[in-house]
């Protein structure tokens, strides 16, 4: 049997969003089981200015932690359920978000540091399976990122005065 996969990108008009879709269709007769991985990174860090008050680098966030490792730290972090992976800048996020993700990773990688999202898919005989992923690759603007209801907004650090700076 075969194994056909498509994939479908969206870019709507002044939108920073791209809606992706992958779709993996199995046209054997084993029940197959297919691990499914968005890397971002790694590199991206490079040119940024340094700040010591503002983070910069990897990150990865289920909305009950928020795990980041700056550019060029030699630290891996795990975290399970993650709704995004991605890269984040003082003004700029570059993140994939995915309700199917179970694991997020950060780890380092040829000098510098990528943000994993982790899945598997299952596909049983004469089948199809539809994964979506949203990438979000834009201005890190607290009201545009919280209405696209992925969680984004926490890439936000207010610092220690969150509670008063967040609308």
């Amino acid at each position: 049997g075969d194994i056909i996969v498509s994939k479908e990108y969206i870019i709507p008009n002044n939108s920073y969003l791209i809606k992706s879709k992958i779709q993996v269709t199995n046209s054997g007769n084993v029940t197959l089981n297919i691990p499914l991985q968005v890397k971002i990174g790694p590199k991206l860090g490079e040119g940024f200015e340094d700040s010591a008050y503002i983070f910069e680098g990897a990150i990865i966030s289920n909305n009950k932690a928020t795990e980041q490792v700056e550019y060029n730290e030699d630290t891996t972090e795990e975290l399970s359920n993650p709704l995004y992976v991605g890269y984040t800048s003082k003004y700029f996020l570059f993140a994939a978000a995915s309700k199917n993700f179970n694991k997020g990773i950060i780890k380092p990688e040829e000098n510098g540091e990528v943000s994993i999202g982790e899945t598997s898919i299952t596909v049983n005989p004469d089948d199809r399976n539809v994964s979506e992923i949203d990438i979000f690759v834009g201005p890190k603007e607290y009201d545009r990122l919280k209405s696209l209801g992925l969680g984004l907004q926490s890439s936000i650090d207010f610092g220690w005065f969150y509670f008063l700076a967040i609308p």
